[in-house]
């Protein structure tokens, strides 16, 4: 993508992609998430279909290549999209197949795309005909050969495989091999039950349209921000279907531009950590420190050595050459004060000085230190409601409050519920070698529960499950027995009180009552709750009627 947002599709892939879908769909989901000064990740569904989409800084590829190949054209973003079933098979298949590398021919031979495995030292493993075809390579000239002696023979230039073993994160470039074309590489890490990488699997899409780039039909008259560079090797995940989450998201990059400090507000595991990190990354900080404290795990004094620092013999235990505080230590950077809700009032009074004056005092100090650092606050906390209780100072919260991003719920941003949870099936997926799939019917189940541990809760239970669950295709009855009826709000399993002996029958239909209204309120529909608790939806409404159950 042009900074004028005309999409240039780089392989026939690619083209049919853009031709087959609709257009404004995709270019809506790239404008929600290119703002950032980093590379970006979301999950997008198209019929049924879910795919990882990565928007890379066009600055983030291979200097090498841009002034020579790219001359013509003034590019902003690199887009790629993997289709997150396929490549869960690929992975699948490599996970339990990595001791027998005979088998890489059975597997990955057939694959479209250029397939390139290496050890984690990087001795190359295999290669399909596809690669061997666009890099010039011969199998059984390179195999056990190292990808360092490769690259100095001239056979392809950079190198993935060190950044993927440094980063254990996937990794992007553009690469040029000896037989003059090029190829847009991702490697990825695959990993052993131990979680330690073992395999490197890189993918190589061959750029088919490198000589004859020009505009294609695929453009829109949408204003392109202004690009930022990018400098550090860092990825963000961001899923934003919904209008007030791409609200959110568009405040915090408008903010991230203005030199200010930011109150990030939101629920528990509503994502606070995460805008932070794009904040200071699409500043013009993101080249200095970003330093994290929870304010709500340590004691008032541990926290104030931790953020303004000591002199020597202040305390019992204090180093005997003293030791700066996070404020200090961040530089020119951003420091994110999280749950600044949980921070003593003295503390506040301290923190409210670092504002005013810019000045800080190190513990037992008398000599003030300059503070250059911006500060990002967050809370779930009203912080409102605790000035009216005195808990809270009204002179920090307004020197907070100048820029305020309020991060909904999971419950008012429903359209993210079934993209978050491909995202990260996706992900789990990729790390723990598997292939689980998502029901249709888990889907609709998990659209409707109503999520009060936020995107915190719905990544746990998606990890939960696919440990948990020895079944590859996910039911409403894998969710009902390991998670609801271990993590159902305030009750344990098996947490009825009896007293004396009761009837029987009075027994059967308390428990009956208990199951059915804890159904429909995770479920919030009569057919959801049937297929949650295993029974047809004539029986769940006989039981409303027989134990008189409010429904809403």
């Amino acid at each position: 993508m042009d900074r004028n947002s005309t999409i240039y599709p780089c392989d026939e892939a690619g083209n049919s992609f853009l031709r087959d879908n609709t257009f404004d769909l995709i270019h809506s989901h790239i404008q929600g998430i290119k703002l950032s000064g980093v590379i970006t990740n979301t999950t997008i569904i198209f019929e049924n279909n879910s795919y990882n989409l990565r928007v890379i800084p066009f600055d983030n590829l291979s200097e090498d290549f841009r002034e020579d190949f790219f001359d013509n054209v003034d590019l902003e973003y690199v887009i790629t999209l993997q289709n997150q079933a396929i490549f869960a098979d690929v992975i699948h298949a490599m996970n339990h197949v990595h001791f027998h590398k005979n088998y890489f021919d059975t597997i990955l031979d057939s694959y479209s795309d250029g397939i390139f495995i290496t050890a984690a030292d990087g001795t190359a493993t295999y290669l399909n005909s596809t690669y061997e075809e666009l890099t010039g390579m011969n199998r059984e000239q390179i195999i056990g050969k190292k990808v360092y002696d490769l690259e100095t023979a001239g056979y392809f230039t950079p190198l993935v495989t060190p950044t993927v073993l440094k980063t254990n994160q996937v990794v992007t470039v553009f690469q040029r091999f000896k037989t003059d074309k090029f190829a847009f590489i991702t490697g990825t890490p695959i990993y052993n039950n131990l979680g330690e990488p073992v395999l490197i699997l890189i993918c190589a899409n061959a750029f088919e349209y490198a000589n004859s780039i020009k505009k294609s039909q695929y453009s829109w008259d949408t204003p392109a921000p202004i690009s930022m560079q990018l400098y550090e090797d860092s990825s963000i995940d961001i899923i934003a279907e919904s209008v007030e989450m791409r609200h959110a998201l568009q405040d915090a990059f408008r903010i991230a531009a203005y030199d200010v400090h930011v109150l990030i507000l939101g629920d528990s595991g509503t994502g606070k950590e995460v805008v932070s990190s794009l904040i200071h990354t699409s500043s013009k900080r993101r080249q200095q420190p970003f330093l994290k404290i929870n304010c709500s795990n340590l004691s008032p004094t541990l926290l104030e050595s931790e953020l303004f620092g000591y002199e020597a013999g202040s305390f019992t235990g204090a180093l005997s050459k003293g030791k700066p505080g996070l404020l200090e230590i961040a530089g020119k950077g951003t420091v994110l004060l999280d749950e600044i809700g949980e921070m003593s009032t003295q503390l506040q009074a301290k923190l409210l000085r670092v504002l005013q004056s810019g000045e800080a005092f190190r513990v037992g100090g008398t000599k003030p230190i300059k503070i250059n650092a911006r500060l990002i606050a967050s809370t779930n906390r009203d912080l409102k409601r605790m000035i009216s209780e005195g808990t809270f100072r009204k002179d920090l919260y307004y020197r907070l409050n100048v820029a305020t991003i309020m991060l909904p719920s999971l419950n008012e941003r429903r359209e993210d519920i079934a993209p978050l949870l491909q995202h990260f099936l996706y992900i789990y997926n990729k790390k723990y070698g598997m292939n689980k799939k998502f029901s249709a019917e888990l889907i609709e189940i998990l659209e409707e529960y109503t999520w009060p541990g936020n995107v915190r809760e719905l990544k746990n239970i998606v990890e939960r499950l696919l440990i948990m669950c020895i079944d590859d295709l996910l039911l409403p009855k894998h969710l009902y027995s390991k998670y609801f009826s271990f993590e159902e709000t305030g009750v344990q399993q098996g947490d009825i009180l009896i007293n004396g002996i009761p009837m029987l029958a009075e027994a059967i239909s308390a428990v009956e009552k208990t199951i059915v209204t804890r159904a429909l309120e995770a479920t919030k529909s009569t057919r959801k709750a049937a297929e949650l608790i295993g029974v047809s939806q004539s029986t769940i409404m006989r039981k409303i009627k027989d134990h008189n159950i409010s429904i809403k």
